[in-house]
């Protein structure tokens, strides 16, 4: 495949890989374990565990924004325009959807703690996975796009596979 940059991608720094990765873990353990229904929620000790996972994974996604941030893009500095203004919106949708995930579950948990409808607060929820689960997939895309072009962007942060 030709490669469309005639430059190599920025490497990221060590601790925006292990937030990234971390991450990842994060997020696929906690849709792992998920509830099934909000009336699980009657259970005192899985109520407690949710709300602080919720909590926990809202701080991690917003101390990954705040150190990603500071840190460069990894696409090659000839990028076009266009390219770069869809990279740097799906990214953005990588932080806000996971994060209304977590705001949605304390919501949700808030709401069924004082015994008020929780449907709009489940529907946001429900929206926030799928939403999320969709960006991950245009952002894995996207990565394997690069890792074909061999433009260092999947090298950049991903520790197998070097191109």
């Amino acid at each position: 495949m030709k490669l469309l940059s005639k430059e190599k991608a920025t490497p990221h720094s060590l601790p925006v890989k292990i937030i990234h990765w971390a991450f990842v873990g994060l997020f696929i353990w906690g849709i792992s374990k998920g509830l099934d229904n909000v009336s699980q929620l009657a259970d005192a000790a899985l109520f407690q565990f949710e709300m602080i996972f919720s909590g926990i994974f809202l701080a991690v996604i917003v101390a990954r924004f705040l150190i990603t941030r500071r840190q460069p893009t990894s696409l090659p500095a000839d990028t076009p325009k266009l390219t770069y203004l869809a990279a740097r919106s799906a990214h953005l949708g990588l932080y806000a959807f996971p994060a209304l995930i977590a705001i949605s579950g304390l919501m949700i948990g808030a709401l069924y703690a004082f015994s008020l409808p929780t449907g709009l607060a489940i529907a946001l929820h429900e929206f926030s996975i799928s939403a999320t689960y969709a960006f991950i997939a245009a952002h894995v895309t996207a990565a394997l796009g690069h890792r074909l072009l061999g433009d260092g962007v999947w090298s950049s942060m991903v520790p197998v596979f070097k191109e």
